[in-house]
Protein backbone atom coordinates (compact mmCIF):
# COMPACT_ATOMS: atom_id res chain seq x y z
CA UNK A 1 0.00 0.00 0.00
CA UNK A 2 2.82 2.28 0.83
CA UNK A 3 4.66 1.97 -2.62
CA UNK A 4 1.28 2.57 -4.33
CA UNK A 5 0.92 5.27 -2.75
CA UNK A 6 4.56 6.55 -3.47
CA UNK A 7 3.80 5.64 -7.23
CA UNK A 8 0.87 7.74 -7.21
CA UNK A 9 2.45 10.75 -5.69
CA UNK A 10 4.97 10.15 -8.14
CA UNK A 11 3.23 10.21 -11.13
CA UNK A 12 1.54 13.15 -10.14
CA UNK A 13 4.83 15.12 -8.95
CA UNK A 14 5.71 14.19 -12.59
CA UNK A 15 2.17 15.51 -14.50
CA UNK A 16 3.37 18.67 -12.95
CA UNK A 17 6.79 18.91 -13.71
CA UNK A 18 5.79 18.18 -17.55
CA UNK A 19 3.32 20.70 -17.85
CA UNK A 20 4.20 23.39 -19.97
CA UNK A 21 2.83 27.09 -19.83
CA UNK A 22 1.09 27.84 -22.82
CA UNK A 23 3.02 29.28 -26.13
CA UNK A 24 0.22 30.44 -28.48
CA UNK A 25 -3.42 31.55 -29.02
CA UNK A 26 -4.05 33.26 -25.97
CA UNK A 27 -7.92 34.15 -25.19
CA UNK A 28 -7.67 36.77 -23.29
CA UNK A 29 -4.99 39.11 -21.18
CA UNK A 30 -4.85 37.28 -18.49
CA UNK A 31 -3.93 34.10 -19.92
CA UNK A 32 -1.43 35.87 -21.79
CA UNK A 33 -0.32 38.14 -18.90
CA UNK A 34 0.11 35.01 -16.62
CA UNK A 35 1.90 32.46 -19.59
CA UNK A 36 4.17 35.36 -19.92
CA UNK A 37 4.98 35.89 -16.34
CA UNK A 38 5.62 31.63 -16.42
CA UNK A 39 7.84 31.75 -19.14
CA UNK A 40 9.55 34.82 -18.22
CA UNK A 41 10.65 33.49 -14.64
CA UNK A 42 12.41 30.38 -16.67
CA UNK A 43 16.30 29.53 -16.18
CA UNK A 44 18.11 27.86 -18.82
CA UNK A 45 18.14 24.55 -18.82
CA UNK A 46 14.28 25.08 -18.41
CA UNK A 47 14.05 27.39 -21.94
CA UNK A 48 16.25 24.59 -23.51
CA UNK A 49 13.60 21.82 -22.44
CA UNK A 50 10.68 23.71 -23.67
CA UNK A 51 12.39 25.00 -26.60
CA UNK A 52 12.82 20.83 -27.67
CA UNK A 53 9.21 20.25 -26.55
CA UNK A 54 8.36 22.54 -29.20
CA UNK A 55 10.48 21.10 -32.11
CA UNK A 56 8.43 17.88 -30.91
CA UNK A 57 5.34 19.50 -31.01
CA UNK A 58 5.72 21.15 -34.44
CA UNK A 59 7.79 18.56 -36.56
CA UNK A 60 11.65 20.03 -36.40
CA UNK A 61 13.95 17.76 -37.02
CA UNK A 62 17.31 19.32 -37.20
CA UNK A 63 19.53 17.20 -35.52
CA UNK A 64 20.23 18.51 -31.05
CA UNK A 65 23.07 20.67 -31.18
CA UNK A 66 23.51 20.85 -34.81
CA UNK A 67 24.40 24.19 -36.29
CA UNK A 68 20.86 24.51 -37.40
CA UNK A 69 19.90 23.65 -33.68
CA UNK A 70 21.60 26.17 -32.79
CA UNK A 71 20.77 28.92 -34.46
CA UNK A 72 16.94 27.81 -34.70
CA UNK A 73 16.98 27.97 -30.61
CA UNK A 74 18.77 31.80 -31.00
CA UNK A 75 16.17 32.98 -33.10
CA UNK A 76 13.40 30.80 -30.67
CA UNK A 77 14.59 32.41 -27.67
CA UNK A 78 14.69 35.97 -28.98
CA UNK A 79 11.36 35.27 -29.85
CA UNK A 80 10.40 33.99 -26.57
CA UNK A 81 11.60 36.92 -25.25
CA UNK A 82 9.41 39.60 -27.74
CA UNK A 83 6.48 37.67 -26.84
CA UNK A 84 7.60 37.99 -23.24
CA UNK A 85 7.56 41.78 -22.87
CA UNK A 86 4.73 42.39 -25.15
CA UNK A 87 2.27 40.10 -23.10
CA UNK A 88 2.95 41.28 -19.83
CA UNK A 89 1.92 44.86 -20.61
CA UNK A 90 -0.96 46.13 -19.10
CA UNK A 91 -4.00 47.08 -21.94
CA UNK A 92 -2.49 45.47 -24.82
CA UNK A 93 -5.25 44.57 -27.64
CA UNK A 94 -3.70 41.43 -29.09
CA UNK A 95 -1.22 38.79 -27.84
CA UNK A 96 1.92 37.79 -28.89
CA UNK A 97 3.07 34.01 -29.62
CA UNK A 98 5.03 31.20 -30.77
CA UNK A 99 4.10 29.97 -33.80
CA UNK A 100 5.64 27.07 -36.08
CA UNK A 101 7.94 29.35 -37.59
CA UNK A 102 9.27 31.01 -34.44
CA UNK A 103 12.84 29.29 -35.11
CA UNK A 104 13.43 32.05 -37.58
CA UNK A 105 13.94 35.62 -37.53
CA UNK A 106 11.52 37.87 -38.68
CA UNK A 107 13.82 38.73 -41.34
CA UNK A 108 14.26 35.19 -42.61
CA UNK A 109 10.88 34.74 -42.25
CA UNK A 110 9.92 37.54 -44.41
CA UNK A 111 12.41 35.92 -47.20
CA UNK A 112 10.88 33.00 -47.82
CA UNK A 113 6.88 33.24 -46.55
CA UNK A 114 6.32 37.00 -47.75
CA UNK A 115 6.16 38.91 -51.15
CA UNK A 116 8.64 41.04 -51.83
CA UNK A 117 7.86 45.08 -50.96
CA UNK A 118 5.85 45.92 -54.00
CA UNK A 119 4.49 49.54 -54.48
CA UNK A 120 1.30 50.26 -53.97
CA UNK A 121 1.60 51.83 -57.61
CA UNK A 122 2.12 48.78 -59.07
CA UNK A 123 -1.44 47.59 -58.49
CA UNK A 124 -3.75 47.02 -61.92
CA UNK A 125 -5.79 49.77 -60.94
CA UNK A 126 -9.72 49.21 -60.74
CA UNK A 127 -11.77 52.20 -61.85
CA UNK A 128 -13.80 54.29 -59.31
CA UNK A 129 -16.60 53.67 -61.01
CA UNK A 130 -16.45 49.76 -60.49
CA UNK A 131 -15.62 49.63 -57.02
CA UNK A 132 -17.86 48.73 -54.66
CA UNK A 133 -19.49 51.24 -52.09
CA UNK A 134 -21.59 52.00 -49.92
CA UNK A 135 -25.04 53.00 -50.92
CA UNK A 136 -24.62 52.07 -54.76
CA UNK A 137 -27.06 49.64 -55.11
CA UNK A 138 -30.90 48.38 -53.47
CA UNK A 139 -28.55 45.66 -51.83
CA UNK A 140 -25.85 48.11 -50.49
CA UNK A 141 -28.29 50.51 -49.03
CA UNK A 142 -29.00 48.37 -46.17
CA UNK A 143 -27.27 48.42 -43.35
CA UNK A 144 -24.87 45.27 -43.32
CA UNK A 145 -25.36 43.30 -39.91
CA UNK A 146 -23.22 43.84 -37.00
CA UNK A 147 -21.71 40.65 -37.37
CA UNK A 148 -21.44 37.92 -40.11
CA UNK A 149 -18.95 35.30 -40.73
CA UNK A 150 -18.73 32.46 -43.69
CA UNK A 151 -17.09 30.20 -41.60
CA UNK A 152 -20.57 29.62 -39.52
CA UNK A 153 -21.98 28.49 -42.80
CA UNK A 154 -20.23 25.97 -43.29
CA UNK A 155 -18.39 27.68 -47.03
CA UNK A 156 -14.84 28.06 -46.21
CA UNK A 157 -12.39 25.07 -46.35
CA UNK A 158 -9.52 25.15 -43.88
CA UNK A 159 -6.46 27.57 -44.42
CA UNK A 160 -3.83 26.51 -46.52
CA UNK A 161 -0.44 26.65 -46.67
CA UNK A 162 1.59 28.43 -48.89
CA UNK A 163 5.07 26.83 -47.84
CA UNK A 164 8.38 29.32 -48.22
CA UNK A 165 6.88 30.29 -51.57
CA UNK A 166 5.41 34.03 -52.07
CA UNK A 167 2.67 32.97 -53.67
CA UNK A 168 -0.12 34.52 -51.09
CA UNK A 169 -1.75 36.27 -53.75
CA UNK A 170 -2.88 32.89 -55.72
CA UNK A 171 -3.76 31.84 -52.45
CA UNK A 172 -5.64 34.78 -52.05
CA UNK A 173 -7.36 34.54 -55.48
CA UNK A 174 -7.98 31.27 -55.46
CA UNK A 175 -9.29 30.77 -52.08
CA UNK A 176 -11.99 33.36 -52.43
CA UNK A 177 -13.01 31.74 -55.27
CA UNK A 178 -13.51 28.21 -53.56
CA UNK A 179 -15.89 29.85 -50.92
CA UNK A 180 -17.95 31.52 -53.61
CA UNK A 181 -18.47 28.45 -55.17
CA UNK A 182 -19.92 26.70 -52.08
CA UNK A 183 -22.14 30.15 -51.31
CA UNK A 184 -23.28 30.48 -54.84
CA UNK A 185 -24.80 26.45 -54.35
CA UNK A 186 -22.33 24.53 -56.60
CA UNK A 187 -22.55 21.12 -56.34
CA UNK A 188 -18.88 20.69 -56.14
CA UNK A 189 -16.32 21.57 -53.24
CA UNK A 190 -13.11 22.29 -55.44
CA UNK A 191 -9.97 22.65 -53.76
CA UNK A 192 -8.12 24.38 -56.78
CA UNK A 193 -4.53 24.29 -57.69
CA UNK A 194 -2.49 27.38 -56.95
CA UNK A 195 0.37 25.44 -58.05
CA UNK A 196 -1.34 26.22 -61.82
CA UNK A 197 -1.67 29.83 -60.88
CA UNK A 198 2.14 30.15 -59.86
CA UNK A 199 3.38 28.60 -63.01
CA UNK A 200 0.87 29.78 -65.64
CA UNK A 201 -0.10 33.30 -64.20
CA UNK A 202 3.01 34.13 -62.79
CA UNK A 203 5.92 34.14 -65.09
CA UNK A 204 6.63 37.58 -65.15
CA UNK A 205 4.93 40.78 -67.23
CA UNK A 206 3.18 39.03 -70.32
CA UNK A 207 3.50 35.60 -68.99
CA UNK A 208 0.43 34.36 -70.70
CA UNK A 209 -1.06 38.18 -70.44
CA UNK A 210 -0.24 38.10 -66.89
CA UNK A 211 2.09 39.74 -65.18
CA UNK A 212 2.77 38.21 -62.02
CA UNK A 213 5.60 36.84 -60.84
CA UNK A 214 4.57 33.39 -59.21
CA UNK A 215 6.81 33.02 -55.81
CA UNK A 216 8.22 36.35 -55.85
CA UNK A 217 4.70 38.01 -55.98
CA UNK A 218 1.60 39.19 -57.85
CA UNK A 219 -1.76 39.71 -57.75
CA UNK A 220 -5.17 37.99 -56.77
CA UNK A 221 -6.51 40.06 -59.87
CA UNK A 222 -3.75 37.95 -62.26
CA UNK A 223 -5.60 34.47 -60.26
CA UNK A 224 -9.46 35.87 -61.17
CA UNK A 225 -8.50 36.69 -64.54
CA UNK A 226 -6.86 33.58 -65.56
CA UNK A 227 -9.46 31.30 -64.04
CA UNK A 228 -11.59 33.22 -66.90
CA UNK A 229 -9.58 33.22 -69.56
CA UNK A 230 -8.35 29.33 -69.51
CA UNK A 231 -9.61 27.15 -66.41
CA UNK A 232 -8.53 26.20 -63.18
CA UNK A 233 -7.89 22.75 -62.00
CA UNK A 234 -8.29 20.34 -58.89
CA UNK A 235 -5.26 20.59 -56.93
CA UNK A 236 -4.74 16.67 -57.30
CA UNK A 237 -4.09 17.06 -60.74
CA UNK A 238 -1.95 20.05 -60.52
CA UNK A 239 0.03 19.24 -57.15
CA UNK A 240 1.64 22.01 -54.84
CA UNK A 241 5.28 22.21 -54.94
CA UNK A 242 5.65 25.81 -53.63
CA UNK A 243 8.48 26.96 -56.79
CA UNK A 244 7.66 28.82 -59.54
CA UNK A 245 7.72 26.07 -62.32
CA UNK A 246 6.51 25.91 -66.07
CA UNK A 247 3.00 26.12 -66.89
CA UNK A 248 1.79 22.51 -67.71
CA UNK A 249 -0.53 22.84 -70.78
CA UNK A 250 -4.50 22.72 -69.24
CA UNK A 251 -5.87 23.20 -72.28
CA UNK A 252 -6.09 19.24 -72.77
CA UNK A 253 -7.79 18.08 -69.61
CA UNK A 254 -5.34 16.67 -66.89
CA UNK A 255 -5.88 13.40 -64.70
CA UNK A 256 -8.43 13.88 -62.07
CA UNK A 257 -9.00 17.53 -63.44
CA UNK A 258 -12.24 19.43 -62.82
CA UNK A 259 -13.20 22.06 -65.75
CA UNK A 260 -14.58 25.30 -63.53
CA UNK A 261 -14.91 28.48 -65.62
CA UNK A 262 -15.17 31.60 -63.32
CA UNK A 263 -17.40 34.83 -64.20
CA UNK A 264 -14.42 36.87 -65.40
CA UNK A 265 -15.04 39.57 -62.80
CA UNK A 266 -14.55 41.76 -59.67
CA UNK A 267 -14.82 44.73 -58.07
CA UNK A 268 -12.33 47.06 -55.97
CA UNK A 269 -13.86 48.12 -52.32
CA UNK A 270 -13.19 51.21 -51.81
CA UNK A 271 -10.89 52.42 -48.27
CA UNK A 272 -14.19 51.70 -46.07
CA UNK A 273 -14.65 49.40 -43.33
CA UNK A 274 -18.58 49.45 -43.62
CA UNK A 275 -17.70 48.58 -47.51
CA UNK A 276 -16.13 45.86 -46.46
CA UNK A 277 -18.69 44.60 -44.52
CA UNK A 278 -21.14 45.60 -46.45
CA UNK A 279 -19.40 43.60 -50.13
CA UNK A 280 -18.32 40.32 -47.24
CA UNK A 281 -21.91 40.30 -45.72
CA UNK A 282 -23.89 41.01 -49.39
CA UNK A 283 -21.59 38.90 -51.81
CA UNK A 284 -18.79 36.80 -50.56
CA UNK A 285 -15.04 37.23 -49.51
CA UNK A 286 -12.56 39.74 -50.03
CA UNK A 287 -9.10 39.39 -51.46
CA UNK A 288 -6.92 41.83 -49.90
CA UNK A 289 -3.34 42.96 -49.69
CA UNK A 290 -1.93 43.85 -46.50
CA UNK A 291 1.85 45.07 -45.29
CA UNK A 292 2.70 42.36 -42.52
CA UNK A 293 5.05 43.76 -39.93
CA UNK A 294 7.12 41.70 -37.22
CA UNK A 295 4.26 42.44 -34.70
CA UNK A 296 1.76 41.09 -37.42
CA UNK A 297 4.23 37.67 -36.83
CA UNK A 298 3.76 36.80 -33.61
CA UNK A 299 -0.45 37.65 -33.69
CA UNK A 300 -1.63 34.94 -31.54
CA UNK A 301 -4.75 36.14 -30.49
CA UNK A 302 -6.96 39.52 -29.34
CA UNK A 303 -7.65 42.44 -32.01
CA UNK A 304 -4.31 43.00 -34.04
CA UNK A 305 -3.51 47.08 -34.24
CA UNK A 306 -0.09 47.92 -35.50
CA UNK A 307 1.72 50.66 -34.36
CA UNK A 308 2.68 51.60 -37.46
CA UNK A 309 2.79 50.74 -41.18
CA UNK A 310 3.99 52.12 -44.33
CA UNK A 311 0.96 52.72 -46.77
CA UNK A 312 3.39 52.98 -49.77
CA UNK A 313 3.96 49.47 -49.79
CA UNK A 314 2.75 45.66 -49.99
CA UNK A 315 3.70 42.42 -48.98
CA UNK A 316 1.19 39.94 -48.56
CA UNK A 317 -2.32 39.12 -49.44
CA UNK A 318 -5.25 37.03 -47.38
CA UNK A 319 -9.42 36.77 -47.65
CA UNK A 320 -11.55 38.96 -45.59
CA UNK A 321 -14.48 36.09 -44.64
CA UNK A 322 -16.00 37.88 -41.63
CA UNK A 323 -15.99 40.90 -39.32
CA UNK A 324 -17.40 41.39 -35.89
CA UNK A 325 -18.85 45.14 -35.26
CA UNK A 326 -21.07 44.90 -32.40
CA UNK A 327 -19.25 47.92 -30.61
CA UNK A 328 -19.45 49.85 -33.67
CA UNK A 329 -17.92 50.61 -36.72
CA UNK A 330 -15.55 53.08 -35.18
CA UNK A 331 -14.69 51.19 -32.38
CA UNK A 332 -11.08 49.56 -31.56
CA UNK A 333 -13.02 46.74 -30.41
CA UNK A 334 -14.19 45.83 -33.88
CA UNK A 335 -12.63 43.41 -36.09
CA UNK A 336 -12.47 41.67 -39.73
CA UNK A 337 -12.07 37.91 -39.78
CA UNK A 338 -9.19 36.96 -42.11
CA UNK A 339 -7.99 33.71 -43.42
CA UNK A 340 -4.31 33.70 -43.99
CA UNK A 341 -2.21 30.81 -45.30
CA UNK A 342 0.21 30.13 -43.14
CA UNK A 343 -1.42 27.02 -42.25
CA UNK A 344 -2.23 27.00 -38.33
CA UNK A 345 -0.91 30.21 -37.62
CA UNK A 346 -2.76 33.07 -35.64
CA UNK A 347 -5.91 31.77 -33.95
CA UNK A 348 -9.31 29.25 -34.97
CA UNK A 349 -6.63 27.28 -37.69
CA UNK A 350 -5.14 30.16 -39.36
CA UNK A 351 -6.74 32.88 -38.84
CA UNK A 352 -6.35 36.74 -37.87
CA UNK A 353 -8.75 39.63 -36.52
CA UNK A 354 -7.32 42.85 -37.19
CA UNK A 355 -9.11 45.92 -35.83
CA UNK A 356 -11.54 47.86 -38.35
CA UNK A 357 -11.69 51.05 -37.09
CA UNK A 358 -10.47 54.28 -39.40
CA UNK A 359 -7.47 55.22 -37.22
CA UNK A 360 -5.96 51.36 -37.85
CA UNK A 361 -7.51 51.73 -41.92
CA UNK A 362 -4.45 54.85 -41.80
CA UNK A 363 -1.95 52.26 -40.47
CA UNK A 364 -2.48 48.16 -39.87
CA UNK A 365 -1.97 46.13 -42.62
CA UNK A 366 -5.30 45.10 -43.60
CA UNK A 367 -6.34 48.61 -44.00
CA UNK A 368 -3.56 49.30 -47.07
CA UNK A 369 -7.53 49.61 -47.79
CA UNK A 370 -6.38 53.22 -48.56
CA UNK A 371 -3.93 52.25 -51.68
CA UNK A 372 -4.60 48.64 -52.69
CA UNK A 373 -7.17 47.67 -54.85
CA UNK A 374 -9.22 45.17 -52.79
CA UNK A 375 -10.68 42.15 -55.11
CA UNK A 376 -13.67 40.82 -54.74
CA UNK A 377 -14.93 37.45 -56.66
CA UNK A 378 -18.52 37.67 -58.18
CA UNK A 379 -18.99 34.11 -59.29
CA UNK A 380 -17.32 30.79 -59.83
CA UNK A 381 -19.39 28.16 -62.00
CA UNK A 382 -19.11 24.48 -62.94
CA UNK A 383 -19.13 22.74 -66.46
CA UNK A 384 -19.73 25.79 -68.79
CA UNK A 385 -20.59 24.37 -72.52
CA UNK A 386 -21.20 27.24 -74.29
CA UNK A 387 -18.24 28.72 -76.46
CA UNK A 388 -16.50 31.65 -74.27
CA UNK A 389 -13.87 32.55 -76.70
CA UNK A 390 -15.65 35.66 -78.21
CA UNK A 391 -16.40 37.17 -74.60
CA UNK A 392 -13.78 36.44 -73.20
CA UNK A 393 -11.69 38.27 -75.74
CA UNK A 394 -13.92 40.99 -74.96
CA UNK A 395 -13.40 41.27 -71.24
CA UNK A 396 -9.70 40.68 -71.69
CA UNK A 397 -9.97 43.76 -74.26
CA UNK A 398 -11.26 46.00 -71.80
CA UNK A 399 -13.03 43.95 -68.75
CA UNK A 400 -14.78 47.48 -67.18
CA UNK A 401 -16.10 48.35 -70.48
CA UNK A 402 -17.62 44.74 -70.49
CA UNK A 403 -21.40 45.78 -70.21
CA UNK A 404 -23.77 42.81 -68.88
CA UNK A 405 -25.98 43.75 -71.89
CA UNK A 406 -23.59 41.42 -73.57
CA UNK A 407 -23.65 38.73 -71.84
CA UNK A 408 -26.25 35.36 -72.79
CA UNK A 409 -29.81 36.63 -71.64
CA UNK A 410 -31.14 34.79 -68.01
CA UNK A 411 -32.90 31.28 -69.27
CA UNK A 412 -31.89 31.34 -72.77
CA UNK A 413 -29.97 27.79 -72.43
CA UNK A 414 -26.80 29.23 -72.90
CA UNK A 415 -26.03 30.18 -69.61
CA UNK A 416 -26.19 27.51 -66.33
CA UNK A 417 -29.31 27.45 -64.47
CA UNK A 418 -27.66 28.73 -61.05
CA UNK A 419 -26.69 31.80 -63.01
CA UNK A 420 -30.12 31.97 -64.95
CA UNK A 421 -31.88 31.86 -61.49
CA UNK A 422 -30.14 34.29 -59.96
CA UNK A 423 -30.17 37.06 -62.85
CA UNK A 424 -33.41 38.49 -61.56
CA UNK A 425 -31.98 39.73 -58.30
CA UNK A 426 -28.59 40.78 -59.77
CA UNK A 427 -30.07 42.58 -62.92
CA UNK A 428 -30.98 45.56 -60.77
CA UNK A 429 -27.62 46.08 -59.65
CA UNK A 430 -25.26 45.46 -62.49
CA UNK A 431 -24.78 49.12 -63.28
CA UNK A 432 -23.62 50.27 -59.25
CA UNK A 433 -21.69 46.77 -58.33
CA UNK A 434 -19.79 46.47 -61.62
CA UNK A 435 -19.74 44.17 -64.41
CA UNK A 436 -20.28 40.01 -64.61
CA UNK A 437 -19.77 38.16 -68.03
CA UNK A 438 -22.90 35.69 -67.57
CA UNK A 439 -25.40 37.54 -65.30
Amino acid sequence: MRLAIGAAVLLLCCGLVSAAPKLREYKDGKEASDAAKELGSMNGNSRKALFQQWKQNNGKDYADNSAADRAAFAAWSDNLDAVVEHNKKSGVKFFKGLSAYSDLTFAEFKDKWLMPDRPVSDIPVVPSAKKFSPGGSRKLKQTPPLEFDWRARGVVPPARNQGGCGACWAFAGLGAMEIKARIDGTQLNPDLSEQQIVDCAGGGVGANGFGSYGCNGGWSNDAYGYVAKLQAVKETAYPYTGVTGTCRDTSVSLDGSLTMTAQPGFQGVINSAQAIMQAVSSTGPVSHYFNVQDSFYYYSGGIYQASQCTADTYNHAMIIVGYNATAGIGSPDSYFIVRNSWGNWGVDGGYIKPSSVSSTIASAPHSLINGYKNVLAVAVETDYSFPLAEKVKAYLADPFAFASTDAPAAGSGDAPAAAAAAAPEEEEEDEDMGFSLFD
